[in-house]
């Protein structure tokens, strides 16, 4: 629909105002830091120890059993969409900042590195397992990682390589220590 109504076309010339979403500082750290920090946090807090979280950990291990257990998992599910659905605009929001320019196609490519930073943090490609804190350290991890491509290798095709080799290998450690656990 965004590519649709923009006619494919970017968009830019935004008041100069706009662009401190991504370049305000506060002890050296910029605003998406602090968001970041702030979500994460938050996150961890709610999925460790609120009851809340708690369903959503067993709705993504089984929705089935959820549903026995007296979950409104309807209800669970719409607020984590709702949820997942704000950040992205507030990511877009920062996106679009950073770059002065909006375009539909502008994340392009960041899926991967988005499921690539939540498969090595330790979540289950199956569900319901997993901490808010692995995914931070991952995330570092990954940034550090296309920081460290870019500058040996200096082709951005390689980072799309190396993301892929992680994801891969994060996703079948993953499914062997999901097949030990059932095991065991």
């Amino acid at each position: 629909i965004a590519e649709g109504l923009s006619a494919a076309k970017p968009y830019s010339g935004f008041p100069d105002g706009f662009r401190t979403l991504s370049e305000f500082k506060m002890l050296g750290i910029t605003l998406p830091g602090w968001l970041f920090l702030a979500f994460a946090i938050g996150a961890g807090l709610i999925l460790q120890r609120h009851g809340w979280g708690r369903w959503v950990r067993l709705i993504g291990q089984n929705e089935r059993v959820a549903r026995f257990a007296g979950i409104p998992v309807e209800k669970v599910q719409v607020a984590v969409f709702t949820a997942t659905g704000l950040m992205a605009s507030l990511v877009a929001l920062i996106l679009t900042a950073r770059n002065n320019t909006a375009k539909a196609d502008m994340a392009t490519g960041l899926e991967l590195d988005a499921i690539t930073a939540v498969v090595l943090g330790g979540v289950s490609i199956l569900g319901g397992v997993g901490r808010i804190s692995g995914v931070v350290v991952s995330v570092f991890l990954l940034h550090l990682t296309r920081e460290f491509v870019s500058w040996h290798w200096r082709k951005s095709e390689w980072n799309l390589i190396v993301i892929g080799v992680l994801l891969l290998v994060a996703v079948v450690v993953s499914l062997r220590m999901g097949r030990k656990a059932a095991t065991a």
